[in-house]
């Protein structure tokens, strides 16, 4: 068995509630136990979107985002959540923008 899969078999073996945000990403990454694990995850990306799982900011959000369709078809309640999310990072970053040209002109 190589690391990668092992560390996936740890994961799903351990209690929700003491999963970590790298063990979260790496069983969305590999597709395991999503039903288990994705309501947790939301949670995480609601509370900060751009938290860091494993390598980056943001990289934990990604990982969610490249699930595969199949999963969101059954899971529609999800996907409008993160579907909400995603919108407001976008208004977040559009008053971001304006907020940062009104910065710029103050100097």
């Amino acid at each position: 068995m190589s690391s990668l899969s092992e560390e996936c078999d740890v994961a799903i073996r351990t209690p929700l509630a003491d999963l970590t945000n790298a063990q979260l990403s790496l069983m969305i990454q590999q597709e395991a136990d999503l039903t288990r694990v994705m309501p947790r995850a939301i949670a995480v990306v609601a509370d900060n979107p751009f938290v860091m799982a494993q390598h980056c900011r943001g990289d934990f959000l990604t990982n969610i985002l490249r699930v595969d369709a199949s999963y969101w078809t059954a899971h529609q309640d999800q996907w409008l959540q993160i579907h909400s999310i995603l919108h407001d990072i976008y208004e977040i970053q559009a008053e971001i923008a304006d907020a940062k040209f009104a910065f710029f002109d103050l100097k």
